[in-house]
């Protein structure tokens, strides 16, 4: 196991998975030299480095790494791959604990953003709260669980250390942004500096305010654990296997230094981000709902005041930009009624 594990994790996870293989559930750990590694579920490996005696270092800094929440976003799957080849190889070496989570393995093997729902919708307490055995319960929600579970086992382990999560994305559509954060909802509405630097060093442009409470798995860890916690989209989804990852060298460098350090890493001081504010959210009212737009429109574009956005016949509903500064980011009409279609920032 250890050895399949070292020389190519994603390989190993797939596989498991696609043959039926994967280990029971549980916490299966062997020590290398400068940190303890282990296993904690499909597609679930951390890093805890080792001190001087060789025992797991007291770290106040904790680092949480997702991946593939959604399955055809790729790019971050193959670097956070390369990762911990890295660490495995001795390249890399870890100077706080890394968790890294392999989110929607299944939706991997297809090709798919999801099977049956969108995970990244079912971090919330319903979902810890679920039966897995209702017939009824979907297998995103069985994995959104699951997650959410390990991940609290991990993190118990560090009750004195402060949380950062990087949940690692791909857009469906090019952004005039081509890289960007999504900053999840915070009551307090602020933003830590060193994260929108760090993402600016790491060749990020713009990030995005979130204006209200959410299940998306970087919303769940900043409520529950109190992380610096970040959605980050590198570029748009591509075939697992087709995607230029030189176009994301100043990012591999950057969480690179970030894992080798005990702290945030001092980089190269990029001019700081531009930032965006949610004002709307645009929700899918109808089978008859329409979004005005070509699927060639990008992300962060802006229209004209009056333009009419959105429309459903069958409700009479409008949109209507009201300010040349709004921008449109993530349209999206695919989705079930009720769901989001589309958010409106300035």
């Amino acid at each position: 196991m250890w050895q399949q594990i070292c020389n190519d994790f994603l390989s190993y996870t797939l596989e498991s998975f696609s043959h039926d293989t994967v280990l029971p559930a549980g916490t299966y750990v062997k020590k290398f030299p400068g940190f303890t590694a282990s296993w904690m579920g499909e597609g679930m490996l951390s890093f805890v480095p080792h001190n001087d005696a060789g025992n797991n270092y007291e770290s106040n800094k904790v680092l949480i790494v997702s991946v593939a929440i959604h399955g055809n976003e790729t790019a971050p799957l193959e670097l956070a791959n390369q990762w911990i080849k890295q660490i495995f190889l001795s390249e890399l070496k870890p100077g706080l604990p890394v968790f890294f989570i392999i989110g929607n393995i299944e939706a991997i093997l297809s090709g798919q953003r999801f099977i049956e729902l969108n995970l990244n919708r079912l971090f919330n307490e319903q979902t810890r709260l679920i039966n897995e055995q209702d017939a009824e319960i979907k297998s995103e929600q069985q994995r959104a669980k699951f997650i959410m579970c390990q991940l609290e086992k991990f993190t118990a382990k560090f009750s004195q250390a402060s949380f950062i999560h990087f949940d690692l994305h791909t857009a469906i559509r090019k952004s005039l942004h081509e890289k960007f954060l999504v900053l999840p909802f915070n009551d307090h509405q602020t933003s830590s500096e060193k994260l929108l630097q760090f993402w600016s060093d790491a060749g990020l442009t713009a990030a995005l305010q979130s204006h209200a409470p959410a299940s998306t798995f970087s919303y769940y860890t900043r409520s529950n654990l109190n992380a610096i916690s970040a959605t980050v989209e590198l570029g748009q989804v591509a075939a697992l296997g087709e995607n230029d990852l030189s176009r994301l060298t100043l990012t591999d460098q950057a969480v690179k230094a970030l894992i080798t350090a005990a702290d945030w890493p001092k980089l190269s001081h990029q001019s700081m981000l531009t930032l965006f504010q949610v004002k709307d959210e645009i929700i899918k009212t109808s089978d008859k709902f329409k979004l005005n737009i070509g699927e060639d429109v990008a992300n962060f574009t802006h229209f004209q005041k009056g333009f009419k956005l959105a429309e459903d016949i069958s409700s009479g509903y409008e949109y209507i930009i009201q300010s040349e500064k709004d921008v449109i980011v993530f349209p999206n009409t695919k989705v079930p009624v009720g769901q989001r279609v589309a958010l409106i920032a300035e």
